[in-house]
């Protein structure tokens, strides 16, 4: 069953090839993504931004210098990292919330960017040159017909969960109608942040690792307000008035006879 959890955002949890995953579809033109760098985990990029939802993305530790993604990165038209190891490929967020996966991103224009180490599939044909047939935990961002992000993040190296294969995350995210996807970091870096169904991650991957891995950058998503529901708070109570009789004259009638007193 998908559920809307924030204006934009819907959510599932199903359970595939022996592996929980937690599948999340939405609508950029209701959101607002940000990415944050810097080495921190996902839970704590949520709490400290305020976010609403977050995720791992791509990975590091193959340059010597270590700090720095694999992949190409680029926020909000600032390009963080314009290399790519071993030309790995990327997806180019637009301003307008448009999705488009590339080789190489235009470092002149491209808006958000965040890389893979290896496309999945593209225009709904998968990639038949991966021969890594591993079951791991797995993150992996797609577009649907629609144009809509679908990020799936499954569990794995657990007992009772096997993890997914490439060739298996690509039949759950045809699920979904994805059209084209990339593998993000995987492993004990896979994570998956909703606030409104834990404050803690969703995937249990991370087990292995306590408390959660550290990754080189987040992707986080914010709800856009849809206005406030609750009831509109009470108006201030107005100043007590202290009322004070000088002097008064008050006129009655009983039984036809009027009377009169003067009050002091």
């Amino acid at each position: 069953m998908i559920i809307t959890t924030h204006e934009g955002i819907e959510f599932t949890q199903i359970r595939r090839y022996g592996t929980d995953c937690f599948v999340h579809i939405i609508d950029l033109t209701k959101v607002v993504l940000k990415i944050r760098n810097g080495f921190m985990s996902v839970t704590d990029a949520v709490s400290i931004s305020g976010a609403q939802l977050g995720f791992n993305a791509g990975g590091w530790g193959l340059w010597k210098n270590k700090s720095l993604p694999n992949e190409y990165l680029i926020i909000e038209g600032r390009v963080v990292s314009a290399q790519s190891y071993d030309l790995r490929p990327c997806l180019h967020i637009s301003k307008a919330g448009n999705l488009e996966f590339l080789n190489r991103p235009n470092f002149s224009t491209s808006w958000n960017v965040v890389g893979f180490d290896r496309i999945i599939a593209a225009g709904g044909v998968y990639n038949t040159r991966i021969n890594d047939n591993a079951s791991n935990p797995r993150t992996i961002y797609g577009k649907d017909v629609t144009g809509r992000l679908v990020i799936l993040v499954c569990d794995g190296r657990l007992p009772e969960q096997k993890g997914l294969t490439f060739k298996e995350g690509w039949e759950v995210m045809k699920e979904f109608d994805v059209t084209d996807c990339g593998n993000a970091d995987g492993g004990y870096s896979s994570a998956a942040v909703n606030t409104a169904l834990a404050p803690a991650l969703l995937n249990k991957s991370y087990l292995g690792e306590v408390p959660p891995r550290r990754v080189v950058y987040q992707v986080l998503i914010n709800a856009k307000k849809t206005g406030n529901t609750s009831p509109p708070p009470l108006p201030p109570e107005p100043p007590k008035q202290v009322v004070k009789i000088i002097d008064a004259t008050v006129r009655y009638e009983v039984d036809g006879v009027m009377h009169t007193q003067v009050l002091k």
